[in-house]
C-alpha cells in the first residue's frame, strides 16, 4: 500500500502514515468497518463510547456474532400456517373452500 515515509524532503505539514494506530484508533476502524446491524447492537451494549483495547473489542464482536446469528436463525426457522374456510360468491354461486396453507417462510 503506498504511502507517505518519513524523510528529509518533506514539509511538517505532511502528515506520516506509516505511523501505527493506537488502541482507540484501530479500535474505531474496525467499528465503522462493521455491518450496520453490528453497529447498532454494539451501540446498545456499549453506548457511544469505542473500547480503547483490542481484546475486549473482538470479545464484544464475538458476543454480537452470537446475538445476530441467533437472529438469523430465529427469522429463518419463524414459520406460520393459515387454516380456515374462504367463502367464495359469485352472482348465482356461493362456495366454500377449505384453506389449508403452511408453513410459510417469512422473509
Amino acid at each position: 500500500m503506498p504511502c507517505l515515509v518519513i524523510n528529509t524532503e518533506t514539509s511538517t505539514e505532511v502528515v506520516p502514515t506509516n505511523v501505527p494506530f493506537n488502541g482507540a484508533e484501530m479500535c474505531g476502524i474496525i467499528i465503522r468497518s462493521l455491518p450496520q446491524d453490528w453497529q447498532t447492537q454494539y451501540r446498545v451494549v456499549n453506548g457511544p463510547k469505542n473500547q480503547t483495547k483490542i481484546r475486549p473489542l473482538i470479545l464484544d464482536l464475538e458476543a454480537i456474532e452470537k446475538v445476530i446469528d441467533q437472529k438469523r436463525k430465529e427469522k429463518d426457522t419463524l414459520t406460520d400456517s393459515c387454516t380456515g374456510t374462504v367463502l367464495v360468491q359469485f352472482p348465482t354461486l356461493t362456495v366454500n373452500i377449505s384453506v389449508n396453507i403452511g408453513p410459510i417462510k417469512i422473509i
